[in-house]
């Protein structure tokens, strides 16, 4: 059982003090987490004040922060603490290093609460496919709104050029060398999506790929259809 859950108020306190103290590093915190990941209900209200001036066009620093908070009947906080936030602070551009911290304790609270909440369904008498899929659903959402660092084209491209170089972008052979030749391969983690009208050969294609996967490479593949028969799929 988890008593308190997972959060660090040291750097939410410095992530607001960095934020406070530069507006360029206020968007850039911005880009990493929403006033919601702040696990203090004060920090929360502090950094939304903040993006709300900024969003206004105004300056953001403890005076303007403090003086929307007081307009807004927020109680809980006093000027001394705002001026400490940005006191406490040695260099103001660390603050998305502050700021990625606090998102990922914010995502490991809601993995507490999804795991919380699927512990309670598993224990009634829904449907277990259902427990199941409602589990499935919870976690997509969860990790759909996770927050990465941004990074620029030009931070990414020289690894992706020395990967492309060494090979080691190219993933498991298709079996058709044209089509390896656009894709590099089958790639780990893609989606690929194989479009044409019926009776084309679609499935055909289809079952070349899974065959080709388990009998070049020794992989497992899964094969599901939803419009032909097991015995058509083998006799195919």
């Amino acid at each position: 059982m988890i008593e308190t859950l997972p959060h660090d108020d040291t750097a939410e306190q410095a992530a607001l003090g960095c934020a406070l103290a530069s507006k360029a590093v206020l968007r850039e915190v911005a880009d990493l987490v929403t006033p919601a990941d702040f696990y203090s209900p004060i920090h929360e209200q502090i950094f939304a004040a903040a993006l709300k001036l900024d969003s206004q066009g105004r300056a953001v620093d403890p005076v303007t922060v403090a003086a929307m908070m007081e307009a807004e009947k927020v109680k809980g906080f006093d000027r001394l603490y705002l001026a400490e936030l940005v006191g406490g602070v040695s260099v103001a551009a660390n603050g998305a290093h502050y700021a990625g911290i606090v998102a990922d304790k914010a995502i490991r609270r809601r993995l507490v609460e999804v795991a919380t909440a699927i512990a309670q369904q598993a224990g009634s008498g829904r449907d277990t496919a259902d427990v199941a899929e409602d589990a499935r659903a919870k976690l997509d959402q969860l990790t759909a709104g996770y927050r990465s660092e941004s990074v620029t084209f030009a931070d990414v491209l020289p690894s992706v050029i020395d990967s492309i170089e060494q090979g080691a972008s190219a993933g498991d052979a298709t079996g058709w060398k044209d089509l390896d030749a656009m894709l590099y391969g089958w790639q780990p983690g893609s989606l690929y999506v194989l479009g044409a009208r019926p009776g084309v050969g679609k499935s055909i294609i289809g079952l070349q790929a899974a065959s080709y996967m388990w009998e070049a490479h020794g992989k497992a593949t899964y094969f599901a259809s939803l419009e032909m028969t097991r015995a058509e799929l083998v006799t195919r």
